[in-house]
């Protein structure tokens, strides 16, 4: 069985959806550290068999805080899963021209947000794929507002929930780090 787990933090963003499914695997206790452990060594993720069904997993948290870090280590020792990281999805429709990419770099361009029904169809798209081809899904940044967190209650079922709670200036220090220095 998938453990369940998810800090108050998400709760604001998949708290009040209609699923009664999705509301049981919210739990109130905040998940502040991350196992250095190998993943593959933890109960909360089963290895699948021949004749398992697909996993849906979030990994939600402030950018910077870790998210792609600990999607790939899930990702070494889970390949079955799809990652769909809503950055990446952005880079890749805009480097590709897309419909979607096209009319998402206006938003981009501005300094604006790209709307959630933009984000939706793009993140969606690939999830939707993912899964209807028997691979488990790792959705990393998705949902950030109600109206994504209502659009992926409709399409799918979330197994499980993860979300890094990461002090801002721990951030604050990741990301200066990446700047380039001349």
């Amino acid at each position: 069985m998938i453990q369940r787990l998810v800090a108050p933090a998400a709760r604001r963003y998949l708290g009040i959806i209609s699923s009664p499914a999705l509301q049981r695997q919210i739990i109130t206790s905040p998940l502040t550290t991350v196992p250095t452990r190998s993943f593959s060594s933890s109960q909360f993720l089963e290895e699948p068999s021949q004749n398992s069904c697909s996993h849906s997993l979030l990994i939600l948290g402030k950018p910077g805080g870790g998210k792609g870090t600990i999607s790939g280590k899930i990702l070494h020792d889970f390949p079955q899963f799809r990652h769909v990281s809503t950055g990446d999805e952005l880079r890749q429709h805009v480097r590709n021209g897309t419909e979607l990419g096209i009319e998402a770099k206006k938003y981009m361009d501005a300094g604006a947000l790209v709307p959630d029904n933009i984000m939706i169809e793009m993140v969606m798209s690939d999830a939707v794929e993912a899964l209807k081809s028997g691979q488990s899904l790792l959705l990393d940044g998705f949902p950030r507002t109600m109206e994504q967190a209502v659009a992926l209650d409709i399409e799918l079922d979330v197994d499980l929930v993860i979300n890094l709670c990461i002090p801002n200036e721990t951030i604050i220090e990741r990301i200066s780090d990446r700047g380039i220095h001349p």
